[in-house]
């Protein structure tokens, strides 16, 4: 597996990978909340 950074050791690699998936999952959260919200103020 070719890395994107040489200097950049496994363990730290799956780490960004943790921090960017939950960054991923709190965005479409964040996403969803907000149209849910925009839903009932339209009620």
């Amino acid at each position: 597996m070719v890395s994107e950074s040489s200097s950049v050791v496994p363990d730290q690699q799956a780490r960004i990978r943790e921090l960017e998936e939950a960054f991923s999952l709190f965005n479409q959260t964040s996403l969803q909340l907000a149209q849910s919200y925009e839903a009932l103020q339209k009620q």
